[in-house]
């Protein structure tokens, strides 16, 4: 079986220098996406709007350090500490961090979330699945019933799951998943699933960031009688579906692999009985047409601003008229030479019905200054509809654990 992740990203660019930034709906100004309010939690980007107007961070982007619970006139509430990302200069004196900051304020709203983009995706799990779903199982018979015997198995089955495979917190509360370390129990299973989630990964970035590409266009290969196609499965498609794909202008007909996954990149061969009339015409070329996705990074590096500063090597936000586009994405490998980490949460939350576990992705993008005239309006949206189908369709190949997380967040 499958277990539920969920994957967030941090990015750099060429334009911004090594500081990586979580990647939100900000970053794709020609895109829309509905992200419903959740809890704020250490890691976030929160927009900073405090009672004060005339505080010198007013309005800017800061990041989630640190969460506690503090007494706040009466009631326990919780407080942030928050570090700006490009912190206003005043009087000589920049303020970087500060305090035990609360969301809401005199009724007014002091931290606003500006949501990073989550894709769900099904997957084997790190860790034997009979750990995942006995701990599953165990919750919800004693949230039927609290019993001292379903209180025991339940911490029976959290010790096993959480203590050998988690980071643990205070009271030895589980934080985030770790890796198995060489000579431990299980380590060869994580390896294989490693591998394997690290190639799900590869695509997923390959199709989301440069779908409009020339390498990610679909392409014929072979010649004579094998001919195939390399092409990324469109959304709404299923294993054994005749497609149409246009490969520059030419349509050809093919049928959609029985595992293939929808936006996933596969290989196909091409039926001359299928497509009598274009076959013969079919070689194999790249596309020499290409579809950059438009970017927009949250700030750049004073030099390459349009606009003037005193300080060329801050970080500042990029010139009202200033356009950047995608023109390549790689993968910056974190611990075990994997494409992913597991996410430092502040807590893991146990009580989700399914389980769902936290990966990050780190993305170098390799940005160019879009010139003159942006493109057409209708291709536009067509190229950015991509990483808008991966987030919107992410969890389809897994539909009752997204029904069940669907259900459990309506209840929350």
């Amino acid at each position: 079986g499958n277990v539920l992740y969920r994957i967030t990203f941090k990015y750099k660019t060429n334009f911004s220098g090594n500081k990586f930034f979580n990647l939100t709906s900000k970053n794709f100004p020609d895109f829309e996406i509905d992200i419903p309010n959740r809890p704020l939690a250490p890691g976030d980007y929160v927009r900073y709007t405090p009672v004060n107007r005339n505080d010198p961070n007013y309005g800017k982007i800061a990041m989630i350090s640190i969460e506690t619970n503090k007494q706040y006139y009466g009631k326990i509430v919780k407080m942030y500490d928050l570090v700006f990302i490009a912190p206003q200069e005043r009087n000589n004196k920049v303020i970087r961090e500060i305090k035990t900051i609360p969301e809401i304020e005199r009724q007014k709203k002091v931290l606003t979330l500006v949501p990073q983009l989550r894709i769900y995706q099904c997957a084997p799990p790190f860790i034997a699945m009979s750990y995942i779903k006995e701990f599953e199982e165990s919750y919800k018979l004693y949230n039927q019933m609290q019993t001292n015997k379903r209180l025991r198995r339940l911490r029976e089955k959290g010790e096993r799951l959480f203590d050998n495979y988690f980071v643990l917190g205070k009271n030895n509360e589980p934080l985030y998943p770790e890796f198995i370390k060489r000579g431990q129990n299980g380590f060869e299973f994580q390896q294989h699933w490693k591998n394997k989630l690290n190639k799900q990964i590869k695509k997923l970035v390959d199709s989301a960031f440069l779908s409009g590409t020339k390498s990610q266009k679909p392409r014929v290969k072979g010649s004579g009688k094998s001919k195939s196609l390399e092409f990324v499965v469109p959304k709404g498609a299923k294993g054994g579906d005749k497609i149409t794909v246009s490969v520059d202008g030419i349509s050809v007909n093919v049928s959609v692999p029985f595992d293939a996954k929808p936006l996933f990149r596969v290989t196909v061969p091409i039926k001359k009985s299928d497509n009598e009339a274009v076959y013969d015409s079919l070689q194999p070329k790249k596309s020499k047409i290409e579809n950059y996705l438009t970017f927009q990074p949250t700030f750049i590096t004073a030099k390459y601003s349009n606009a003037k500063h005193l300080d060329i090597h801050k970080l500042v936000k990029a010139s009202n008229d200033q356009t950047f586009k995608i023109v390549d994405a790689s993968i910056v490998k974190q611990e075990s030479n994997a494409n992913f980490k597991f996410k430092q949460l502040a807590r893991f939350d146990k009580k989700s019905n399914p389980l769902i576990f936290d990966l990050e992705v780190y993305v170098n993008l390799r940005l160019q200054v879009s010139r003159g005239e942006k493109e057409d309006s209708s291709t536009n949206k067509r190229v950015l509809g991509k990483i808008g189908d991966f987030i919107q369709n992410s969890g389809n190949d897994c539909p009752d654990k997204m029904d069940k997380l669907k259900n459990s967040m309506s209840m929350l």
